[in-house]
């Protein structure tokens, strides 16, 4: 992860180590990001396609990634909205 101001890349620490910046929200939103993502991915192998849909784009809300997009298309597909699952695949291999 890059500090949102300097663009130093740090791992774990609570502020910057260059420029002091406060760095927990964005721990925090990833912590957030990681735990939608896994619980969705958790629902989709129980095919509970609906529940895994709304975590999938949980976790899109806060971080844009091919993942969730990926996510996105198989659970929007599975529940026959292929006109929005079409949307999340051309913006993954465009």
């Amino acid at each position: 992860m890059c500090c949102p101001a300097c663009r130093r890349r740090v791992t774990s620490e609570k502020s910057c180590p260059r420029c002091g910046l406060d760095l927990t929200l964005l721990f925090d939103l990833q912590k957030k990001y990681d735990e939608y993502l896994n619980l969705a991915q958790i629902k989709l192998k129980q095919q509970n396609f609906q529940e895994a849909h709304n975590l999938f784009l949980n976790a899109f809300r806060i971080n844009n990634t091919d993942k969730t997009k990926k996510g996105m298309f198989v659970c929007l597909a599975a529940i026959g909205k292929y006109k929005e699952a079409m949307q999340f695949y051309f913006s993954i291999f465009k």
